[in-house]
């Protein structure tokens, strides 16, 4: 048995903190165990957006980078700023993986090919980014630039493509070049959990394997929207006239910046023994990506990852004590590459316990999902006393907002309270401790207070802190509404947890202990 309590923590992903009124689905979810927290045990808010996880002022957070920010326990320069900023300095014009691709394009009389999502947000990847490029190229002389792009819906407005597609049909005219080749729904193009069956479907419109539907864009896409669906499940398609798609011979960029979601339509390009679906064997394909997608991926790479030298699993680890990472496969990244610090291998005494997500089109046909599978496992290891800490993602909150369905939020939310209130009930029956906090916000805002339409997007809200522990309970419980006062930032996580643990923060942690902060 450990010396010191067990830790745990629940990262609710996609739980903000919102207003109390119709467009948030928490308030009709009728919650027991979020409130039952709050008005017990030490409870408060952090900032995760904006300057606060490293991204643009404003900005709101994501997955992504809130698992990142609070394994680290500090504030990391993600990608987004990191790349527009190296275009506002000239840096981004004269990268080494653009130029060469453009000068393999050149040497083999060939195109460059352009691939990733064509969005509203910065979350993924940024319509900026794109703009940039296709102004590189044109400046370096390039003259065949076809792009095959992934429409969004999900971190932009539902029915936004056609809209991105006018302003990019400007940025083409004033640089005259640039040629849609292909479009696939994000659905299709961005799956991350080995649905390849949708990849295939992306892969072939860019690969030339798919026909072209002689209709017009707008045909296509109005006729679609007829379906209640949004541009996110759009249906790939060929765009562009013969010779646009990805031949032999010409250079690939892939523009996203995020890792996860693409790097399933990326592999079908880049591995050599990839078996997952039929693909054609390139000659002279010259491929580039904006980050790293994944380490064994052997292509050059524009904006390589910064060290994460201290996360948290490596100070645990080299303490001796043993972790637990478990997660549904929606998100087994976070908890694992990302919370770790860009690293895909564990450290020493983790064990990963990755649960299998369900095989829907949308989650909001079972936001259930798989939390109880999740807290089943969670309240095993409590009681099994075989880990000294475990971290947790419940995926529902996040999944099902992204959809727009507003009762199957109310559903996803009130699945995540109950779930986690069997884990609150055995950490309080062990003496353990239990963190509750998210990675940012979405589901408080499912409907857009102007509109009254569905809000798909994440949002820049707070996201709750809370600290279980036998001698946090209070003597009385708190009015609801002081639980939500502002305490400290997503770095500040960590920091926390090795207080709890016993543990010396490392120089390279910059947050700081929440304890101070929280009553």
């Amino acid at each position: 048995m450990s010396k010191k309590p067990m830790v745990v923590l629940a990262i609710l992903d996609g739980w903000g903190i919102g207003k109390q009124d119709f467009t948030n689905p928490m308030v009709h979810a009728d919650l027991k165990t979020m409130p039952y927290l709050k008005q017990h045990y030490l409870a408060g808010s952090l900032q995760a957006s904006g300057i606060a996880v490293g991204l643009p002022w404003g900005e709101v957070g994501n997955s992504e980078v809130g698992h990142l920010t609070i394994g680290a326990g500090k504030v990391l320069y993600q990608h987004f700023p990191r790349i527009t900023l190296s275009i506002e300095r000239g840096e981004f014009q004269v990268n080494p993986a653009f130029l060469d691709a453009f000068e393999h394009a050149k040497k083999n009389g060939s195109a460059v090919n352009i691939a990733g999502l064509l969005t509203e947000g910065t979350i993924h990847a940024a319509f900026e980014h794109l703009e940039a490029l296709l102004q590189t190229a044109a400046a370096n002389n390039i003259k065949k630039v076809n792009l095959h792009l992934f429409a969004d819906g999900k971190d932009s407005r539902p029915h936004s493509v056609l809209d991105l597609l006018k302003k990019l049909e400007q940025v083409i005219s004033n640089l005259g070049i640039g040629v849609l080749a292909s479009l696939s729904g994000r659905h299709f193009a961005l799956d991350r959990d080995s649905h390849f069956d949708r990849t295939k479907k992306a892969y072939d419109v860019m690969t030339g394997a798919s026909p072209k539907i002689e209709r017009t864009i707008d045909e296509i896409v109005n006729e679609f929207y007829g379906t209640d669906q949004g541009d996110e499940y759009l249906p790939p398609f060929v765009c562009g006239q013969k010779g646009t798609e990805i031949q032999d011979g010409d250079s690939l960029i892939f523009i996203d910046f995020r890792e996860d979601s693409i790097r399933q339509i990326a592999a079908s390009f880049i591995e050599k023994d990839f078996d997952k679906f039929e693909t054609k064997k390139f000659q002279n394909l010259y491929i580039a990506t904006m980050t790293e997608y994944a380490k064994h991926f052997s292509v050059p790479v524009a904006f390589p990852p910064e060290n994460v030298e201290k996360p948290i699993g490596k100070v645990i680890a080299e303490a001796g004590l043993k972790q637990l990472l478990i997660a549904e496969t929606e998100k087994y990244a976070h908890v694992t590459y990302f919370f770790n610090g860009y690293r895909d291998d564990t450290f020493a005494g983790q064990t990963k316990v990755l649960i299998p997500s369900r095989n829907v089109e949308r989650h909001d046909k079972e936001p259930q999902m798989m939390a109880a599978t999740i807290a089943d496992k969670v309240v095993d290891a409590i009681h099994g006393r075989a880990y000294d800490f475990i971290v947790l993602n419940f995926a529902n909150a996040d999944m099902v907002a992204h959809t727009g369905n507003f009762k199957a939020g109310v559903v996803a939310i009130k699945t995540v309270d109950e779930q986690l209130g069997r884990i609150v009930q055995a950490c309080e029956d062990t003496g353990s401790y239990l963190v509750v906090t998210a990675d940012h916000g979405n589901a408080e805002v499912m409907i857009d207070a102007m509109t009254g339409n569905p809000e798909t997007s994440h949002d820049p809200s707070p996201v709750p802190v809370c600290i279980l522990g036998s001698e946090f309970k209070q003597k009385e419980a708190r009015p609801i509404e002081k639980a939500d006062e502002s305490v400290g930032i997503l770095c500040d996580v960590a920091p926390t947890i090795l207080s709890l643990l016993g543990l010396a923060q490392p120089v390279e942690m910059t947050g700081q202990n929440l304890l101070q902060f929280l009553r």
